[in-house]
């Protein structure tokens, strides 16, 4: 992953550029007297992306401004899933379907509505549980995809109130914290069921195919 700063500033000479990294260095010793500082950030900066395993660098034109950059190999730890496309083609279409998807991560909300949107379901979205409540009251939906944590008003906050005033629409919970009596809990606050996040595709279709056809 390549982390950059650019800056539109004085620049740096090219002569300078060797030293700047230093301790106590500054490009410039007018630098000090009209923007201050002590030479360290630099330095700083330099020693902790070494120990990140990358070099901490900079292009510089003077009068048009600079760019620090570093290059560092991070772990990712996000679990993947794959799912072959010959799996997707068949799935049956949901055309029609009205769904009420919740979700405060942009990422998240992008995925699953492309997927949504390609099943042919007709799709309404909420970033927290005070629009989806809003929207809620506003026209029926056939089942609620619900994250569980949101600002405002969360995913268990939202279905209290839901259930106030609809006892069988079905809420599969969008979630990807796991514990103890998990699927208890989400009963209690009025969940058919959960979708953990990062999904599968097929089994989104599939839990929603299922409380569809209960419903």
């Amino acid at each position: 992953m390549r982390f950059s700063v650019t800056d539109t500033g004085i620049g740096i000479a090219a002569e300078k550029l060797l030293i700047i990294f230093e301790s106590f260095t500054q490009a410039d010793a007018e630098t000090t007297r009209k923007y201050g500082g002590s030479g360290l950030g630099l330095s700083i900066c330099r020693e902790l992306v070494k120990k990140m395993g990358g070099t901490l660098q900079v292009s510089s034109e003077p009068g048009k401004g600079s760019v620090f950059y570093f290059d560092v190999m991070l772990p990712f730890q996000q679990q993947v899933m794959i799912v072959p496309k010959e799996k997707l083609r068949g799935l049956q279409k949901l055309t029609g379907v009205r769904i009420l998807l919740v979700e405060d991560n942009a990422v998240n909300m992008k995925i699953a509505r492309r997927f949504l949107h390609s099943w042919g379901a007709s799709i309404n979205t909420a970033e927290n549980g005070q629009v989806a409540w809003d929207l809620f009251q506003q026209e029926p939906y056939d089942l609620l995809l619900v994250d569980l944590e949101m600002p405002l008003m969360d995913g268990k906050a939202l279905l209290e109130q839901v259930r106030n005033i609809d006892k069988d629409v079905p809420a599969i919970a969008f979630t990807a914290a796991v514990y103890e009596n998990m699927y208890d809990d989400l009963q209690k606050h009025g969940f058919n069921g959960y979708l953990h996040k990062p999904f599968r595709p097929d089994e989104m279709h599939r839990k929603i195919l299922r409380h569809i056809v209960k419903k």
